[in-house]
């Protein structure tokens, strides 16, 4: 089942290399079905594809497929006992592995000296990437540094600017007080003024009052000196009175004396 897969597969990928006409792709197919057709013990249709493999490296100059396909055929052949052929497909595969040893070495020296360019241009694009990744770090640094200034720059605008608002909260709340203030102050004044004008006529009123009180003292020291001449006459009065009453009673006794008769009469 796994051959028989395997075989499918091959046939499918020469059709596929074949319909786009690859030939260096069908090359290598044909070489494939011959190694599978040498495994499976078909060595009529192994010798049959390695051929058609070998041709077609010879007609894409591909000395490495001619290599291969030449050394399965001279092993093929020998085992079939075809020692010329077999012979004729060593020599090909001798031929072309020391053309290809040669050139292999050439390639070699070619992919030594083109690797120590390489290496060297690589040395180049390390220290150009190395350069350009210090430049690079040091674009990020910058940028980044630039960004923390940006942000220190926009944290100190917003706290000034918040600084700012709260001061003209502050300021409005400062001004709403100071009218508050001042229309207390104006209210203050005009009571302060109505209490001096009550102070001012309650002044009057003392003065006055003090006025009449010293015109009712000065009333009353007169009435008190009229009562004192009053009080001098009425005992002045009394006395006079009373000696007018003795002198009109000592004249009667003086008369009743002289008259003792109208006096034992009496």
């Amino acid at each position: 089942g796994g051959y028989t897969e395997s075989l499918n597969s091959l046939l499918k990928s020469s059709e596929i290399f074949k319909g786009l006409g690859d030939k260096f792709g069908l090359a290598a197919s044909y070489y494939s079905l011959g190694i599978y057709y040498r495994m499976t013990g078909d060595s009529q249709n192994a010798v049959k594809y390695l051929t058609e493999s070998l041709n077609l490296g010879r007609e894409t100059k591909s000395p490495i497929q001619v290599r291969n396909a030449a050394q399965m055929l001279s092993e093929l052949h020998a085992e079939q006992n075809r020692f010329k052929e077999a012979y004729q497909m060593y020599i090909l595969f001798k031929e072309t592995y020391d053309s290809l040893y040669q050139e292999e070495n050439l390639v070699k020296i070619t992919q030594l000296v083109m690797q120590h360019e390489f290496e060297q241009r690589e040395l180049l694009q390390l220290a150009e990437i190395a350069r350009q990744k210090q430049f690079r770090n040091y674009v990020i640094i910058l940028f980044g540094l630039v960004v923390i200034l940006v942000i220190v720059i926009l944290n100190r605008y917003y706290i000034k600017r918040k600084s700012n608002i709260d001061l003209q909260i502050k300021n409005k709340e400062i001004e709403s007080q100071k009218k508050k203030l001042e229309n207390l102050f104006v209210s203050l004044r005009i009571k302060n003024d109505e209490l001096c004008q009550q102070n001012e006529e309650i002044v009057t009123q003392k003065d006055h009052l003090s006025m009449l009180n010293h015109e009712l003292e000065n009333q009353k020291y007169e009435l008190n000196n009229t009562l004192n001449e009053l009080t001098q006459a009425q005992t002045h009065l009394v006395q006079s009175e009373k000696m007018a009453s003795l002198g009109q009673l000592t004249a009667g006794v003086a008369h009743e004396l002289n008259n003792p008769i109208n006096f034992i009469n009496s």
